[in-house]
Parts: structure tokens; C-alpha cells; sequence
């Protein structure tokens, strides 16, 4: 998966003059190689047994044949899968299509449900030329896995040629393109992600998620949708004709389906750390699990990242774990220690009634 980075880590602060300087911001997002952020310490982070499941699996992905690939595509192929619910809300969404230069931008499948922020955009040539279109023009074509070495066989290179190279090869024009969710500063987490797949005619679906702090109210909530194109000069690997734009969209909030708070064995403790409450939420989405926990009296953070191995899950009580959350993240809260919350994100279509929690060796039977 690539993160995308957040907007004041770019040196850039959210005002009324934002898209005035929208141009600007854009330009040095798209020059910047995306990067893991490893945070264990406060807010949202990658797990990466979640990051090295999806980067395995994304090794069966083939290009789409007639249907365009979608959110749910990416999910399976990342061993999870969309709720039932998610799948209505995304299929049911506005679809925004904006043009910006030869490129059509058809932003789809649209959820937000105050944790996640997610769409999926159709990018596509509006001229018919048969130019190439990728996000890391000095990329290998077969670096997406399947997909890619599908893509290369099918243009007929191999599947370790870069994209300019490949260009180059087939005397084509070729283009760098994004489109990235942009949620109102007042909104965020800890950043997104950002994922691509290309579909049999050549045509790129790009995935854009932002993780939300919950705090979003209301019915709609206005953001934006950054477009960026440019033409890749085969000759000097440099950009050129580079355009951006912000495009104005909005998302219907998704209200949660369905709350609860787990009941478990009284005094239950984890290497000393006592559990204090599990909350589950479900919504379109997934459903979330917020579990709390109080460290021992005189234990410090430190003492706490000695035991804490980040490694956890749910299972059913026959021990079969339950698929990880479409939002392909975790977090961890210590901002109010000695109480620490640790969250989790799980594909399912109904709240289980029971279940178990498996975190740092134990495992936790829990009840609604």
C-alpha cells in the first residue's frame, strides 16, 4: 500500500487560501516517493502482518476483464472483502467525473463512515491514443504483481521494463496520474493510503482512503478531490505539461448500523495490563473494536513497548480469524496513559454475538 502524506507535513497549512495554492501543494505530492509511516506510539499505523498479507496476496491479481476493477476487487485480493452493506452504499454513490487535459477522472464507490473516508476513480484517455498511463513512470510495469505482469504481457514487454522504458519500446506517449481524497484537516487521523490497479484496457483505477478521527457529524461533509496529470518526456525522464486541480465532491456520512460492548472474564490482564472494556461498532464499512487497557501503577510507555508486540486479531470460538478491515489499518492510542485503547478494523456482515480476542499470547473469550 502507499500512504499518502499528510498536508502539514509538506510544510502546507489547511486555510481559505487552500485552493488558491492547490497547484503548488499537488506538485510536490506527486515528487515525493510515498513512504510508510511506522507511528507505534500514538494515532493510526500500518500493521505489518495487515501490509505483508496485502503485498502477498496482490500476487494473484489479474487485469480485469470487461467489468472495471473496484473496491471490492482490491479488498479480496488482499485476502478480506466489502460488507454486503459497503457494497450497496459504494455501487449507490454519486459518481463525479471530472477532464483534466486527454484524461478523464470518474470518481466512484464513494464511503464514509467516520472512520475511513474511501472512493475508487476510473482514470482513462479521452483521445483514444492508446497512451500509457501509471503513478512511478521509473517503476517496473510488473512491480503491482499480478496485475502488472499481466498488464506487461499484454502489451507485450517484459514485465521487468519500467514504464518509460516500455513507452519507449512501443512508441507511446505516456502519462503520470493521481487523484487523492482530501478530508477537511479538522477530520484527520493519521493520513491515508493509496493503491493502484489497471484494468484490460490499459485504463488505471486508483484507490484513495483517508483515516478519519470520528469526530464527523452531520448527514453530507464537503472534500476534495485532487486531480494531477502530466506527460512523461521519454527522452530526459522529466514531467511536463503538468496540471492539478482540487474538484469539489461530497460524501454522505454513513451512521453506525449497530454498537455494543463486549462483556469478558472479570479482572482479565495481559502481561499486567488490565482490559478495561471492548467496544464494538459496525457500520457499512466494517466493524471496529476499540479495546481499552490500564498499565500497571509505575510502568512508563517504555515499559509498555516491551511487551506490546503489535500483533493481534479475532477469531470465532472455533478459532477461525475473522477477515482484517478494508481500511488495512490498526491503531493505538497512549495520548491518556496509564489508559491505552487499541483499535481494530474486521470485514464481516453482522456483529458476532461472541468471540475471541488473541493479543499478546492471551486470548480473550468475549460476549455481546
Amino acid at each position: 500500500m502507499k500512504e499518502m502524506k499528510r498536508w502539514e507535513e509538506m510544510g502546507f497549512e489547511p486555510s481559505p487560501e487552500f485552493h488558491a495554492c492547490v497547484q503548488k501543494t499537488l506538485s510536490r505530492l506527486q515528487t515525493e516517493h510515498l513512504q510508510e509511516e511506522k507511528n507505534m506510539k500514538k494515532g493510526t499505523f500500518r500493521a505489518v502482518l495487515i501490509a505483508c498479507a496485502l503485498l502477498i496476496s496482490m500476487m494473484g491479481v489479474a487485469l480485469a476483464a470487461g467489468n472495471l476493477l473496484g473496491w471490492d476487487d482490491l479488498a479480496k485480493r488482499s485476502g478480506t472483502f466489502v460488507p454486503e452493506t459497503g457494497k450497496r452504499v459504494m455501487q449507490d454513490s454519486e459518481t463525479y467525473s471530472f477532464t483534466l487535459g486527454n484524461m478523464r477522472y470518474d470518481v466512484k464507490e464513494m464511503l464514509c463512515d467516520g472512520h475511513i473516508a474511501t472512493a475508487s476513480v476510473h482514470i482513462s484517455l479521452t483521445d483514444g491514443s492508446g497512451a500509457l498511463i501509471c503513478t512511478e513512470p521509473f517503476e517496473p510495469i510488473g512491480a503491482s504483481g499480478e496485475n502488472g505482469k499481466n498488464l506487461a504481457a499484454s502489451l507485450g514487454v517484459d514485465q521487468r521494463t519500467t514504464w518509460v522504458d516500455a513507452a519507449k519500446q512501443l512508441n507511446k506517449k505516456l502519462y503520470r496520474a493521481s487523484a487523492q481524497l482530501n478530508v477537511p484537516v479538522e477530520y484527520w487521523a493519521d493520513g491515508g493510503m493509496s493503491e493502484t490497479l489497471w484494468n484490460e484496457d490499459g485504463s488505471m483505477v486508483y484507490y484513495t482512503m483517508w483515516y478519519l478521527n470520528g469526530k464527523m457529524e452531520g448527514e453530507k461533509q464537503g472534500m476534495h478531490m485532487d486531480l494531477c496529470l502530466s506527460e512523461m518526456n521519454l527522452e530526459n525522464g522529466e514531467e511536463e505539461n503538468r496540471q492539478m486541480v482540487s474538484e469539489e465532491i461530497t460524501m454522505i456520512l454513513e451512521a453506525p448500523m449497530d454498537t455494543c460492548e463486549y462483556s469478558f472474564p472479570e479482572g482479565t490482564e495481559v502481561k499486567g495490563y488490565r482490559l478495561e472494556s471492548l467496544k464494538g461498532e459496525l457500520t457499512a464499512a466494517g466493524m471496529y473494536l476499540f479495546s481499552t487497557f490500564t498499565a500497571p501503577e509505575g510502568s512508563t510507555l517504555d515499559d509498555f513497548y516491551q511487551v506490546y508486540d503489535h500483533e493481534y486479531h479475532y477469531t470465532n470460538e472455533t478459532g477461525e480469524r475473522y477477515a482484517n478491515g478494508i481500511s488495512f489499518s490498526g491503531s493505538l492510542d497512549d495520548t491518556e496513559f496509564p489508559k491505552i485503547v487499541i483499535g481494530d478494523m474486521i470485514s464481516v456482515n453482522e456483529m458476532p454475538q461472541s468471540m475471541v480476542f488473541h493479543i499478546m499470547g492471551a486470548e480473550i473469550p468475549l460476549t455481546k
